[in-house]
């Protein structure tokens, strides 16, 4: 019988695979995965504006996701909010190799912002084994559009 995973290598769009969504608890739920379609929307748009944004057509930049589903047992074991927009396949924590998460932040902050599409970004500090990382968070859910404690740092 395959594994989830092995299911889960389905080509969603140009640049994202269903296994790119899936959650990081392997132990607990062995890669299950929930993605809500307009995220992906929302993933393509951003990695296509910061690509536009940064016009360098030699080195185009690829938008990895650091965190997207992640199941219950795994959100709790990591701290998540109850109910966390992750829990329910609306939200991606980001990262995008050879650019600073500050520049990156500052470019989805500003497509956030032109309204082209409504999403919401968040850009915090979170400390993890004692070590703090800045979060950039991304998400198709309700309230504030821009939110988070590390933008001083853009």
């Amino acid at each position: 019988m395959p594994r989830l995973n092995d299911l889960n290598q389905i080509r969603l769009s140009k640049h994202f695979m269903l296994s790119e969504f899936e959650c990081k608890g392997k132990a607990c739920c062995h890669y299950s995965v929930k993605l809500v379609p307009s995220l992906l929307t929302v993933l393509e748009l951003i990695r296509n504006y910061v690509n536009a944004a940064l016009n360098d057509p030699a080195r185009p930049y690829r938008i990895l996701l650091v965190s997207g589903y992640r199941c219950p047992e795994h959100n709790k074991r990591i701290g998540g909010v109850d109910n966390s927009y992750h829990v329910q396949g609306r939200a991606a924590d980001l990262k995008c190799p050879g650019l600073k998460k500050e520049r990156l932040a500052g470019l989805v902050r500003e497509l956030c912002e032109s309204g082209i599409f409504p999403f919401r970004v968040g850009f915090y500090r979170k400390t993890f084994m004692g070590i703090e990382h800045h979060v950039l968070h991304i998400d198709v859910g309700e309230g504030q559009k821009v939110f988070g404690d590390a933008w001083g740092d853009v």
